[in-house]
């Protein structure tokens, strides 16, 4: 069963010997023992991680999603028609005054960016729509289709969100496909704006307009847009891949990135922590020493309590557990005694065929 939010907070209340949460916010303790949690040790299971990033015209970045904590690797998607390297935000920025004619070949920089407060655009259907339109939603990163009509989903093209003279059900299925999307902005259904009425909402700042999300909705039958709530530039810093050539057109899902997650925020007290159930030992741990070194700081201070845990058996036993989730490697490779094809390979002249048919 996984933990969720609700039970880490009742730890908290526990650890404190108190019934109410503490003034600076229980939320903020989870958070904060899940930052420290993530960057305590290089753990296997924040590994694996992947996204598909998009470019935009006249846009010399993508922002990275919310929860990356490092990128391991990014590699075009086309290695054909383009192709991508890392390098320095200072080779970056020498490249950018050179003049070049062809994109072929991106150069990328991780950088992080100042951002703003959240955008949200409030809508209502004022009657249900199942026709061939869809919704375009872009979070500057990634390209998805929100269509009314029937079809297979995929992971830029959802389907089946209108229903036919029902507003309500209509609105929701929309809200539930943005939600189930994964983007940079999340979807809720409200009926103060009507019974066919919804928001969407950037899930982290972005310091205007094109930093949080783009909503096209042009056809889309039934469909008002009642107000928009755009971003001021208060944000915290976010990562994204700044890049050398600036791209000239729309390419969907140009590069894919692999990288090693970070915390996922917990927003609300319904949320689950992200963590596999034999790190939520640890967790916990955590969440009550983060909570007493706060609140008591005087019998001993957060950083002396972290300490404390990362030299505890517990700390330990989870590190060694996560250590084995992959103990076979495959043989040796690069390495100084693997042969090389041709040249010290003693089945150099032999041809490898098929079996018989």
């Amino acid at each position: 069963m996984a933990l969720t939010a609700k039970e880490a907070l009742d730890h908290v209340r526990h650890a404190l010997s108190a019934d109410k949460m503490p003034s600076l916010g229980g939320l903020r303790i989870l958070n904060d023992a899940g930052e420290y949690l993530v960057n305590m040790h290089p753990w296997r299971w924040l590994e694996g991680e992947q996204v598909r990033l998009s470019l935009l015209p006249n846009q010399p970045y993508v922002w990275l999603p919310e929860n990356v904590h490092s990128v391991n690797a990014l590699v075009a998607t086309d290695t054909v028609n383009a192709n991508v390297t890392f390098t320095t935000a200072a080779e970056l920025a020498r490249r950018r005054a050179s003049v070049i004619n062809t994109s072929f070949h991106y150069w990328a920089a991780l950088v992080y960016a100042k951002r703003g407060t959240k955008k949200r655009v409030n809508f209502e259907f004022t009657d249900g729509y199942n026709g061939p339109n869809p919704m375009t939603i872009s979070d500057s990163s990634r390209v998805v289709d929100f269509r009314f009509d029937s079809g297979t989903s995929t992971d830029t093209v959802k389907y089946n969100c209108g229903r036919a003279g029902d507003k309500v059900a209509t609105a929701q299925a929309l809200v539930k496909a943005i939600n189930d999307a994964g983007m940079g902005c999340y979807a809720e259904y409200d009926t103060d704006l009507g019974l066919g009425g919804f928001w969407i909402e950037s899930r982290f700042e972005g310091m205007d307009d094109s930093d949080h999300f783009s909503v096209a909705y042009a056809g889309v039958g039934n469909l008002t847009l009642d107000t928009v709530v755009n971003a001021t530039h208060k944000g915290a810093y976010r990562p994204r891949l700044d890049l050398w050539p600036t791209p000239g057109t729309y390419e969907k899902d140009a590069f894919t990135a692999y990288y090693r997650r970070g915390w996922d925020p917990v927003r609300s007290d319904d949320d689950g922590i992200t963590i596999p159930s034999f790190v939520e030992p640890l967790y916990i741990n955590l969440v009550r020493n983060v909570a007493l070194g706060y609140e008591r700081d005087a019998e001993g201070d957060v950083a002396m309590r972290l300490g404390n845990v990362r030299n505890s058996t517990l700390f330990n036993d989870t590190r060694r557990r996560d250590s084995m989730t992959q103990s076979n490697f495959g043989p040796l490779q690069n390495g100084a005694a693997v042969y090389d094809y041709g040249l010290n390979d003693q089945m150099w002249n032999f041809d490898q065929t098929g079996g018989p048919l």
